[in-house]
């Protein structure tokens, strides 16, 4: 674990106001992304000079669901550039998960540290209402992602 960047990631997060819990090298915070998905827990965690970071869902997939939502899921990864959906097979938990590489943890940006917190975020967001709509079965996944994907 890298000290000097999980105090890097503290030190922004209190900066703007956005409050957390921490244990050894993981900091955990969550957020409200809106009416139609609520809160998720957000977990970012320091290997080394990488901060990987797990945004996840509150609701689940029910398993009736699953492979339809898997699909949808996949069909929104195709073409992503930072981070991917992930979904548990067993239990159906949905999370979003990034890598991003700190080459010089100390004098990281508060640029970089705010994307590892906001695009995740941001992904749920956009992608949230069709995961919601496929969880329901209220439509198909491509149907769904050319609706989250429109301009």
């Amino acid at each position: 674990m890298n000290k000097t960047l999980l105090k890097r990631i503290q030190d922004r997060l209190s900066s703007v106001g956005i409050r957390y819990s921490t244990n050894e090298n993981t900091i955990q915070l969550g957020m409200n992304i809106g009416d139609l998905i609520g809160n998720v827990r957000i977990y970012i965690q320091v290997i080394e000079n990488y901060i990987l970071t797990y945004t996840i869902m509150n609701n689940k997939c029910p398993i009736n669901q699953i492979n339809k939502t898997a699909e949808y899921l996949h069909r929104a990864n195709y073409g992503l550039i930072n981070g991917n959906f992930e979904i548990d097979f067993n239990d159906g938990e949905i999370r979003y998960k990034t890598l991003t590489f700190c080459q010089n943890p100390s004098n990281i940006s508060n640029e970089l540290i705010d994307n590892c917190v906001i695009l995740p975020c941001k992904m749920i967001e956009k992608y949230g209402k069709g995961i919601m709509k496929s969880i329901l079965n209220e439509g198909n996944p491509e149907d769904l992602i050319k609706e989250a994907e429109q301009p």
